[in-house]
């Protein structure tokens, strides 16, 4: 990749990507019918730029050197491109061979495969992420950081966030969509685990099982209740001792409604319990503590009943 890859339009910042999956389209390299705009995020965009600044002055340091190398061996200087990543490694037998392979030529201040993988790979070493699979006794037990394992990150968030698989073998560069099955066989078996393991949670079942039954929709005969600003209902018959809407989570009498908006019920509560502060820590704040606790099972039993 080239600085003159990277670039904004109407859509926002982008870049040029060459396709390289398959012999056809390796060899074809930079040719403008083989290269695919992908268009990235903006803090990603702020990162390629920065390189991009990097990366000119990098070259122009290097461009003196290549100069008088031609100068001394007869060799036209010719006007190389900015690569993305630049070689520091230019020593006069590596730069004669590129400089004097018209093939070669345009990739002179390149940086090769092998050291961006090194590249890569050492980012396990400064990220230190525990690998889960790795015993313990191991004297490195890292997660192992390559271009592979970055592909595969990122076809596994596709597959679970919804996308086609003409999607994820688009964005991994793949012609067709063999190589690309296996991301969604696995991925099925990975949603089976979390559902199991999200079924299984005390927590959820805790949730539902508390509010299980009185839902406001599930009361045949509602002519009883008085409403609750749009939160449901409440069961009694008598005038609230308490606080409405902020106490009625923890009320035996609360009939909440499937339809409310108890996450915004939440968070007005969250800001009374933030206003009170430390100035009450008797009946009224475990009164509050309570609707906290009542209204975040309910949203998560709501949540269970609509799957």
């Amino acid at each position: 990749m080239q600085v003159t890859d990277f670039g904004i339009d109407e859509g926002g910042p982008f870049v040029k990507v060459p396709s390289v999956k398959g012999i056809r389209r390796s060899r074809l390299r930079r040719h403008p019918s083989n290269l695919v705009k992908r268009y990235i995020a903006n803090d990603t965009a702020e990162a390629v730029e920065l390189q991009c600044t990097l990366a000119e002055t990098q070259c122009n340091a290097a461009s003196k050197e290549i100069n008088a190398i031609c100068a001394r061996h007869g060799i036209s200087t010719p006007v190389l491109p900015t690569p993305l990543f630049p070689s520091a490694y230019t020593t006069e037998n590596r730069l004669l061979r590129f400089l004097t392979n018209p093939k070669l030529t345009p990739f002179t201040l390149h940086l090769d495969n092998h050291r961006i993988s090194y590249a890569l790979t050492s980012l396990t070493w400064i990220l230190q992420l525990p690998d889960p699979h790795r015993p313990i006794q191991k004297t490195e037990p890292f997660m192992r950081i390559t271009a592979y394992r970055l592909r595969r990150t990122k076809a596994t968030s596709m597959v679970l966030s919804g996308a086609s698989p003409e999607e994820v073998a688009e964005a991994l560069d793949h012609s067709n969509l063999n190589s690309i099955k296996h991301y969604f066989h696995y991925n099925l078996e990975l949603q089976e685990f979390i559902n199991t393991t999200h079924m299984a949670s005390p927590e959820i079942n805790a949730a539902v099982q508390m509010w299980c039954g009185k839902f406001m929709e599930e009361i045949p005969d509602r002519s009883a209740l008085r409403p609750i600003s749009g939160l449901g209902s409440c069961n009694s018959e008598e005038p609230c001792p308490y606080h409405p809407t902020v106490t009625c989570y923890a009320c035996p009498k609360f009939r909440p409604s499937r339809h409310a908006n108890h996450e915004g019920a939440l968070a007005d509560i969250t800001k009374f319990q933030q206003m009170l502060g430390s100035n009450s820590t008797g009946a009224m704040a475990q009164q509050v503590e309570a609707a906290i606790h009542g209204a975040k099972s309910v949203i998560i039993a709501v949540k269970e009943l609509k799957e």
